[in-house]
């Protein structure tokens, strides 16, 4: 079994780049608890409205539990785009979870938009990515035969 190598070391944040990146982690982790406590609480909603039968409410609750837990998964790796310097990335993914969780859970989507916002600024000050490569060339269609 061969030792698994160690991540390589967080590089240091840039200047100025501190306070937002900051920021961003903090509303990340608070944005992390709170997905797991809306999640279960979504959970415990719908098994309430099981007991009374009222099935839209829990769907919703099962709904927003889902959504709220799978999102408290997906925080880690947002954290560790965050402290790699992987604005873009980190950006994007944010964006989708942002709008799903402003649906299926106000608090934590709010919470994603405002780590969006700083996103967008630190995305916008950093080196942009390199471009994606275009497909290589078909090959040429062969000759009609006759």
């Amino acid at each position: 079994m061969e030792a698994v190598p160690p991540p390589p070391p967080v590089p240091p944040p840039g200047v100025g780049e501190s306070s937002k990146v900051h920021d961003v982690l903090q509303f990340l982790d608070i944005a992390k608890i709170l997905a797991l406590v809306i999640g279960i609480v979504g959970f415990l909603y719908a098994a309430w409205d099981a007991l009374a039968f009222w099935f839209p409410g829990m769907a919703y609750g099962i709904i927003v539990g889902i959504f709220n837990l799978i999102a408290y998964t997906k925080m880690d790796r947002f954290i560790e785009m965050v402290k790699y310097r992987r604005y873009y990335e980190a950006r994007e993914e944010i964006k989708v979870w942002m709008i799903m969780l402003i649906l299926f859970g106000l608090v934590v989507g709010v919470l994603l938009l405002l780590c969006y916002m700083h996103l967008d600024e630190l995305a916008s000050r950093s080196p942009q990515p390199p471009p994606a490569y275009p497909p290589p060339p078909s090959p040429p269609a062969p000759p009609p035969s006759q």
